[in-house]
C-alpha cells in the first residue's frame, strides 16, 4: 500500500470526526472542532490531502475565519474634541466589502457541505 492511500476501516473515531468538524463548535466552542481535527489527523482512513481539506475548509477552519470576516461587523467610530468644541468622527466599515464577502460566504457554505460528504464517502468506502 502506498503512504497516501487509506488502509483501515472507519471506526468510531472517524465518525466522531465527521460530526465534530462541522458541529463540534456547538458542543464545545473551539475545543469541539479541535477534537474533530485531532480525530481526523490520527485516522488512517483519509489521505493527507483529505485531512488538509477537512482541516481548512469545514467551518471552524479557514472558512470559519472568512465567514467571521464577512458576518462580524467590525465597524467602529471614534469621536474627538474638547467639550464645547466641534467634534470630529472617523468611522471604519466591515472587514470585507459585500462584493467580496458574499461570494466568500457562498463558497464557504458549499465547502462546509461538500467536505463532510467527501470525507464520509471515503469512510464508507473503507468498510469494503
Amino acid at each position: 500500500m502506498s503512504a497516501s492511500s487509506p488502509h483501515r476501516a472507519a471506526g468510531l473515531r472517524e465518525w466522531a470526526a465527521l460530526f465534530l468538524l462541522p458541529f463540534g463548535w456547538l458542543l464545545l466552542p473551539v475545543f469541539g472542532w479541535l477534537v474533530g481535527v485531532a480525530f481526523l489527523w490520527s485516522s488512517r482512513v483519509w489521505t493527507i490531502g483529505e485531512k488538509l481539506i477537512g482541516t481548512l475548509v469545514v467551518p471552524g477552519g479557514l472558512s470559519g475565519v472568512l465567514i467571521q470576516l464577512v458576518l462580524v461587523d467590525s465597524s467602529s467610530c471614534t469621536v474627538g474634541g474638547a467639550p464645547g468644541q466641534r467634534t470630529v468622527g472617523h468611522c471604519t466599515g466591515p472587514a470585507l466589502p459585500p462584493a467580496l464577502g458574499i461570494p466568500l460566504v457562498v463558497i464557504c457554505v458549499i465547502g462546509g457541505v461538500a467536505t463532510p460528504v467527501l470525507l464520509g464517502r471515503r469512510a464508507l468506502a473503507s468498510r469494503f
